[in-house]
């Protein structure tokens, strides 16, 4: 019965009901924002990302082929939003020093170190969080506008 009442759900999405769209998001709706939760360790973020992922199977609805595909879909696109999200507040979050205020004539700027690191060295120092006593002077070197 259960199987039949995807089946039937599936073909009312596919038709551009939007009943079918709701019984997926009550069906997997919370197994999704759980895993999201589970790699982006906040609540907000993660319903955001299954509502997101909704939109998009929203929008492809009429490629959706079955049930088991839609799922599969759904927990990739979720999945895969996730750990693009924590790379980004990873990278943005990390703090290897003090960060500084520079003051330009157009406007302020703020940069940390982990910024200046990361586009003069290279990204693999936002992910190791290690960082060498040369590349620290240089920056400071940078900010007070000396020459390296």
């Amino acid at each position: 019965m259960h199987k039949d009442q995807d089946i039937e759900y599936l073909i009312r999405l596919k038709s551009g009901d939007q009943e079918g769209l709701r019984f997926f998001m009550r069906l997997w709706g919370e197994q999704l924002r759980f895993y999201s939760f589970k790699i982006t360790r906040n609540k907000e973020v993660s319903e955001e990302i299954v509502s997101e992922a909704f939109c998009i199977a929203w929008q492809n609805k009429e490629k959706t082929v079955s049930v088991a595909a839609l799922k599969s879909y759904l927990f990739l696109v979720v999945r895969n939003a996730s750990y693009d999200h924590t790379s980004g507040y990873y990278r943005k979050n990390v703090d290897l020093g003090d960060e500084f205020l520079l003051e330009t004539p157009e406007r302020k700027t703020r940069y940390s170190l982990t910024d200046y690191l990361c586009r003069n060295i290279g990204t693999n120092y936002k992910r190791t969080g290690t960082f060498t006593e040369t590349a620290s002077r240089n920056f400071s070197d940078d900010l007070s506008g000396r020459k390296k």
